[in-house]
């Protein structure tokens, strides 16, 4: 075909044969003027190029990737060439239930990557705006520490080639009213700006708590929001503004309820039980703040407890079943066989993951979730297989968790978690987040953490 060739729709398939030989089925469906100009068929060592033709404007294409990946070579690495500014999109799904991990980076590794889905979904999938052209990689990983598997999975990759995709550039956006930290009453009126010097604005998506105010495609961009229809407390505003061109910018703001109302769902509590040989007031004020912008308004901060049982006995006194619970338990621990165990208090005060049981089924409450930062931790969330918990641990119950840096300090998971969930994700979701991240810090084997959950609650924690 010659360079001057014009086509209206063009439908190409290929069937490449990669080192391990396996099959890598490509289909691309393109509207272009095509150079016809063929890629060489050359590979990166350890990671599989992709082949295709080169075109001579913007397009965007889409090519999917048929292969399997095993426990002992968990990565799968795939180059695309040439790749310009524009959304690029990976979208995995896979045929059992062990966890894959996809992953746009620039270079064959994890810890280059621009962009990562690790939420245990399935399919997963990531994106990435890319800002500057060249080459770029697909990953996938195998996140399973079970029997070894094969897993055969279909990637699917979409992403811009030619001159480019025009718009890349998000839009300005900003609350105007309320102020950041401003004390409402009632219901408010909430206004935004927006704009676009490329594209032009296409709408506007509010969210006051949680609850979604939905979208507005003109400005002034305004709604109003009954702030009654909530117990007092503090609550993240957030607008969301989306170009024509689907490039979007966030701002948020923290703002306090305070119409005299109690939740008629309950109280939202926090409960941090903590040894001072192993975390710090800091960090628990830190992991409070994160909660009260979740809505927790009861704090109960138990350091160094020589009681553990009365302790827990005054949180059980207090709660009443409408309420939620968060506890977080921080401490060094151990395994006798049978049971996780965690001390409390510097040599003291240690609770076997069994008795916590005990101790929990006494709880009114309907909705009780709990992250335990404590080497071979596992056996807490296992013994924890019931409603309504939702049972956390930073690892199994046969390794060490792991802290940023020395202790007394923070946990590395733990900071990873509380991150996830400030950035506005739920528990679930940054219970995954931080798995990889420790996963991805890890040395070598022997420093590896292996963090576990239970979820056997109805009620999706922190969003």
């Amino acid at each position: 075909m010659g360079d001057e060739t014009r086509v209206n729709s063009i439908e190409m398939s290929y069937v490449i044969k990669m080192k391990r030989k396996t099959t890598i089925s490509i289909l691309i469906l393109l509207i272009f003027v095509m150079s016809g100009l063929l890629l060489n068929a050359s590979a990166v060592e350890g990671t599989s190029k992709i082949e295709r033709d080169a075109f001579s404007f913007s397009t965007q294409e889409t090519i999917t990737v048929e292969d399997s990946v095993l426990k002992f070579e968990r990565d799968d690495w795939f180059i695309i060439e040439d790749v310009e500014p524009g959304m690029m999109t990976l979208d995995v799904s896979w045929g059992n239930s062990y966890n894959i991990n996809c992953y746009i980076s620039t270079t064959a590794s994890r810890y280059t990557a621009l962009a990562q889905g690790i939420t245990a979904n399935n399919p997963e999938s990531c994106s990435y705006d890319i800002q500057i052209a060249g080459d770029y990689y697909i990953g996938i990983y195998l996140a399973t520490n079970g029997r070894v598997v094969e897993t055969p999975y279909t990637a699917v990759a979409t992403f811009y080639t030619g001159s480019g995709s025009g718009d890349i550039t998000a839009p300005e956006v900003s609350i105007t009213a309320p102020a950041d930290g401003a004390i409402v009453t009632d219901t408010i009126s909430i206004t935004a700006t927006a704009s676009d010097l490329e594209s032009g604005m296409d709408y506007v998506v509010c969210n006051f708590g949680g609850t979604s105010l939905g979208s507005d495609s003109s400005s002034p961009y305004s709604w109003t929001f009954d702030t009654t229809t909530l117990s007092d407390g503090i609550y993240s505003l957030t607008v969301t503004a989306y170009d024509i061109d689907g490039n979007s910018a966030t701002d948020t703001i923290l703002v306090e309820t305070d119409n005299g109302i109690i939740d008629p769902e309950g109280e939202k509590i926090a409960v941090f039980f903590w040894a001072s040989d192993a975390g710090t007031q800091a960090n628990i004020d830190e992991y409070w703040t994160i909660l009260q912008a979740e809505g927790y308004t009861k704090i109960f901060d138990f350091k160094d407890t020589a009681d553990f049982e009365g302790d827990f006995a005054t949180v059980e006194a207090y709660e009443d079943p409408e309420d939620t619970i968060f506890f977080y338990l921080f401490g060094h621990g151990n395994n006798n066989g049978e049971d996780s165990l965690t001390a409390f208090a510097p040599g003291t005060s240690v609770v076997y993951s069994s008795e916590l049981r005990v101790m929990f089924d006494t709880l009114d409450a309907e909705r009780i979730g709990y992250l335990v930062e404590s080497c071979h931790s596992g056996g807490f969330p296992l013994d924890f297989q019931a409603e309504p918990y939702l049972a956390m641990s930073t690892s199994d119950e046969d390794h060490n968790s792991y802290a940023l840096s020395t202790l007394p300090g923070e946990g590395l998971f733990s900071d990873a978690f509380f991150d996830h969930v400030f950035d506005g994700f739920n528990a679930v979701d940054s219970f995954y987040y931080a798995r990889q991240v420790v996963f991805d810090n890890a040395r070598n084997d022997r420093f590896s953490q292996f963090p576990l959950i239970e979820d056997y609650s109805d009620y999706v924690w922190f969003i």
